[in-house]
């Protein structure tokens, strides 16, 4: 959707679920663009292994595209996608996002394409952040086994609530 008037373009267009605003608001001065993304994953184990990846992104600034990650480790491919703002993520494993100014929490769900001795975090570059919390839930009824890492978090914490409890 664009919109011209005397053959210039009124930008933004920002979108905010059914309605459509074309141009800005108010005469307040634009908000710096800025993007912060907090990545929760949980890995269970299975056959195949499923990684639930829960990205969290608060937004300001102008209404645009994004382009994040890559968001998936080696080893998994994309099963389902889910959030409130328009994403799709590209064959090269990037997310890209229409980010409106405020919050949304994107669900990417994803299957290892074999089985899983190890996984690990593969950290893109900005402004995907640098450190991402991981858990775990094991299959004792399928094979014993561990998980380890430098830093270990109580997963109990409130941020297991984004996980959800079925994978």
């Amino acid at each position: 959707v664009a919109l011209s008037v005397d053959a210039k373009p009124v930008q933004p267009v920002q979108r905010d679920g059914d309605e459509l605003t074309l141009g800005r608001v108010g005469a307040k001065a634009p908000e710096a663009d800025s993007l912060d993304l907090r990545v929760y994953r949980r890995l269970a184990d299975g056959v195949p292994a499923h990684l639930r990846t829960v990205i969290q992104i608060q937004a300001s600034g102008q209404a645009r595209e994004e382009t994040i990650g890559p968001a998936l480790p080696e080893g998994f491919v994309p099963l389902a996608l889910d959030g409130k703002w328009p994403a799709r993520l590209d064959a090269d494993g990037r997310l890209r996002v229409r980010v409106q100014p405020g919050s949304d929490t994107l669900t990417l769900d994803a299957r290892a394409t074999a089985p899983l001795s190890e996984a690990a975090a593969r950290i893109a570059p900005a402004p995907w952040p640098q450190q991402e919390i991981w858990s775990y839930a094991a299959a004792p009824r399928l094979r014993v086994s561990v998980a380890s890492g430098a830093v270990q978090v109580d997963p109990r914490a409130d941020w297991i609530a984004f996980l959800g409890d079925a994978v």
